[in-house]
């Protein structure tokens, strides 16, 4: 346990030393890991309402479940997984742990573990993989960029990011697979009912 630990810390200062280098790269990071979700956030939204456009209506009841499924599977792993770790491991964040933090956003104490932006964005990107893969791609990107940016910032630990991450994609993998379940019980007794 102490070697995991150490090596964390390692690889914890290894992306925090990207902080304090310039003010560009500290404006870059800072944007990363506090803005660039909402940024997301927006585009995703904008690609669920290509159906308005008559060109695109076909897709209006895929995007619509895409929609709810997506943002069930990502406000679950968030507002429910993610908390009822935090009540059973309450993490010290970084900059509360160990000396020469170079801290570039303000975040409160402790509910380090797993990170919530990572956790979030890493179940969106693949609620959103299952119905436009090579769109996900780039959620992705994004996803592991902002978790990045997060480490580099000061707020979060290596494990965090990583716990966030598998735990997302397991989570939207589990809702995705009670989900197809549930449409074919679905689709079975519509059948028996006509």
């Amino acid at each position: 346990m102490e070697y995991i630990e150490h090596i964390e810390i390692r690889v914890f200062y290894w992306f925090n030393s990207f902080a304090f280098v310039s003010s560009f790269i500290d404006r870059f990071i800072t944007f990363q890991a506090s803005y660039f979700g909402w940024i997301m956030l927006v585009a995703f939204f904008l690609f669920l309402i290509i159906p308005l456009f008559k060109k695109y209506r076909h897709l209006a009841r895929l995007h619509s479940e895409l929609f709810i499924f997506a943002l069930t599977v990502s406000l679950f792993a968030r507002f429910v997984i993610k908390e009822i770790i935090t009540l059973f491991y309450d993490r010290l964040r970084p900059f509360e742990s160990i000396l020469y933090v170079k801290q570039l956003i303000l975040v409160s104490g402790g509910d380090s573990f797993p990170s919530g932006h990572a956790i979030f964005f890493f179940a969106l990107a693949m609620a959103i993989a299952f119905y436009y893969p090579r769109i996900s791609i780039f959620f992705f990107i994004g996803a592991f960029s902002i978790s990045v940016a997060r480490i580099s910032a000061g707020v979060h630990w290596p494990l965090d990011i990583l716990a966030g991450t598998i735990l997302g994609i397991l989570i939207s993998v589990v809702f995705h697979h009670f989900f197809l379940l549930w449409k074919k019980k679905r689709q079975i007794l519509r059948h028996r009912m006509s």
